[in-house]
């Protein structure tokens, strides 16, 4: 179909989308952000995605891939951002992952951001006027 050729923003995340579909979004050669967080893709589902030359996004928080499925994606000349909490991507990958993908900032996720002396940290309870 013709919607093939125009998607360019495809938003999967929270479905029960696997491996299977993305022999269709390989298709959708003109895509450049593509969500698939919490999906059930796997890292031969990913490998399917290889041909999307366009893709600047992707989003694969909480799903199963791995470094070794995520390399298939190496030669995407466009991807920049690639969000990857909750994946089985594990501490040792990141340097041999950062190192393949040069131009592309790979998202661990799992920030924490520390308290300020200048934040409130004492919660008071709201005065309601009197009726």
């Amino acid at each position: 179909p013709a919607i093939k050729k125009q998607l360019v923003w495809l938003k999967l995340g929270d479905t029960p989308v696997g491996d299977s579909a993305m022999a269709f979004v390989a298709q959708c050669k003109a895509l450049r952000v593509l969500q698939l967080n919490n999906t059930r893709i796997t890292d031969s589902g990913l490998a399917r995605l290889a041909g999307l030359d366009s893709l600047v996004s992707l989003n694969l928080v909480g799903t199963s891939i791995s470094a070794g499925g995520l390399l298939h994606l190496k030669s995407l000349p466009k991807l920049r951002t690639v969000f990857l909490y909750r994946t089985k991507v594990q501490p040792s990958d990141w340097a041999s992952l950062r190192a393949v993908f040069k131009t592309a900032a790979l998202d661990s996720g799992g920030y924490t951001v520390p308290f300020l002396p200048t934040d409130t940290q004492v919660v008071k309870p709201a005065v309601l006027p009197k009726l």
